[in-house]
């Protein structure tokens, strides 16, 4: 490997002499707002309570966007190929997420208050499903 130690060594570390990685395909792509989207993330990993805050504050900006469009979903395209994943299919990866992190924090919640924290995902989702039947109700009735 090209660099050797130095090369698996954290950027700005004493192995590298203080220097940051400036090469390399991310190295290249990466802008500053999203090296500094980058250290908070790494700041935050571990961290349960606020991926689930991050994943429902995520899902809520989803939700909006279905219900301003709802056939409507995300255009990625990459080189040549160009692929829409709808709002709705998101919502449901989403709600996902959130289903699994609520599962972890229940495994590891050691106070025993699991019901509790059951019992709000579940009103959280039927909150959710409410929304998203309203939306297509009020886009129907347009």
């Amino acid at each position: 490997m090209h660099g050797g130690k130095q090369q698996l060594a954290e950027p700005n570390s004493p192995e590298r002499g203080g220097r940051p990685r400036t090469h390399g395909l991310y190295a290249r792509r990466v802008t500053d707002d999203m090296r500094e989207d980058i250290e908070l993330a790494e700041q935050l990993r571990g961290k349960l309570d606020q991926e689930l805050d991050l994943s429902r504050a995520l899902l809520a900006q989803v939700l909006d966007l279905h219900r301003e469009e709802p056939t409507g979903g995300f255009t990625v395209t990459v080189g040549k190929v160009t692929s829409t994943r709808l709002y709705v299919d998101v919502i449901g990866e989403y709600q996902d997420r959130i289903a699994r992190l609520e599962a972890q924090r229940k495994k590891l919640d050691a106070d025993g208050d699991g019901d509790r924290t059951e019992s709000a995902l579940l009103a959280f989702f039927d909150a959710i499903r409410k929304n998203a039947a309203d939306a297509a109700e009020s886009d129907s009735g347009s």
